[in-house]
């Protein structure tokens, strides 16, 4: 049976080169945590098919996905981790080998592509076949370094791209570029920077609400992976269900909702505006929820949600801190409401627990445990 969906291969660059010039020992042991780190990071609705020497190959199919976004964000949080642990290898040894010294020559490329493939089982391995399989393999021998100097980068395909509604966000963040292949032609996508990524990642400011600062710490779990259920959290069809509101508006940055996007809460008349301070996917989100009080007085709580990965699916923590005003009069009047408001965010916990569970009951994709896989010996 032919299915659509996203292609993702996940290649380690420098990795032959690497190996040749190496003690085997402990190129191995790098190798081997790079590659782990790797298949730990690919969370569903992403598939690990198997593993190809010095990458993996992935899928999803298209309507595992609420937002295109997620899929860019799960590219962003592999990187970042992947270079993590790099990083930490690199400061955290005083070995003087070969393998040691050159670790800075790895590297990471990822390739996504978007199309049609049959879903081919053979033993206890689901493998893919067709024609834009076999185009996103040759995705992966690019002259994009040669061309563009960009050494670690996301080629992610025009299709991808399209199937995923980012066009505004690639015009504006990533370079474009076109492959050329004999029996199929060329190929039109963009290269997307992901050493900026993770600087960023390094250099950002946390905005957590910690449990000291919370005077509400609630939880519910959710039966999917954190990948799932930020896409859940963050979708605002759904979003707007679980808090109960007319509707959800958003404004985005290019496309997407990262720090300083809003999204707009509409209670009839009334809109709340969240304003995020800080968005890391897959771990946590924190924004500020403004709201009046008598018509014009202004006040705000912060709210953090975390994601915890457990066993039968993801703990969803919600820490809310007092209502904050810096109108005097304001501040007393949420001050002396801050009970009922505590108990309405109670009741809206098992509200928008029950209407997440629906609203992934009714999407009914099932999700595939993650795979642990060593990497092969050479």
């Amino acid at each position: 049976m032919t299915q659509k969906g996203y292609i993702l291969i996940a290649d380690i660059t420098g990795y032959t080169a690497y190996l040749s010039q190496t003690e085997l020992t402990h190129s191995q042991e790098i190798l081997e945590s790079l590659m782990n780190t790797l298949v730990e990071h690919i969370h569903p609705p992403i598939i690990i098919s198997r593993i190809e020497g010095d990458g993996v190959f992935a899928y999803t199919l298209e309507d595992c996905f609420l937002q295109g976004k997620t899929l860019l964000e799960i590219i962003e949080h592999l990187y970042s981790a992947f270079a993590n642990d790099l990083e930490h290898m690199k400061r955290n040894t005083t070995c003087t080998c070969q393998a040691c010294r050159l670790m800075p020559d790895l590297d990471l490329k990822i390739i996504s592509h978007y199309g049609e493939f049959g879903l081919q089982t053979v033993g206890d391995r689901t493998d893919l076949v067709g024609t834009d399989v076999n185009l996103t393999h040759r995705l992966g021998k690019n002259s994009i370094t040669e061309k563009t100097g960009v050494e670690a980068y996301a080629f992610i395909s025009e299709a991808c791209i399209e199937a995923m509604r980012l066009k505004s966000f690639a015009d504006k963040n990533m370079i474009p570029h076109a492959e050329s292949y004999e029996h199929i032609g060329e190929v039109q996508g963009y290269v997307y920077d992901l050493h900026p990524i993770w600087e960023r990642e390094r250099q950002r400011r946390r905005v957590i609400v910690s449990p000291e600062e919370a005077d509400l710490d609630t939880n519910f779990t959710l039966p999917v992976s954190p990948a799932m259920a930020w896409d859940f959290l963050n979708d605002p069809m759904v979003r707007a269900q679980y808090f109960n509101a007319d509707n959800m508006g958003t404004t985005k940055i290019d496309g997407r909702m990262m720090v300083g996007s809003q999204f707009h809460c509409a209670h009839g008349d009334v809109v709340f505006d969240q304003v995020i301070l800080d968005w890391q996917p897959f771990d946590y989100l924190t924004y500020d929820h403004a709201f009046t009080i008598k018509g014009s007085l202004k006040a705000c709580m912060r709210f953090t949600f975390q994601l915890e990965e457990q066993s039968d699916g993801t703990t969803v923590r919600m820490l809310v801190t007092k209502p904050v005003s810096s109108n005097p009069i304001a501040k007393a009047l949420t001050m002396l409401a801050w009970k009922s408001i505590k108990e309405g965010l109670t009741q809206g916990r098992d509200h928008s627990h029950q209407m997440l569970l629906e609203a992934i009951e009714a999407k009914a994709n099932p999700e595939i445990p993650k795979i642990k896989i060593p990497v092969p010996a050479q």
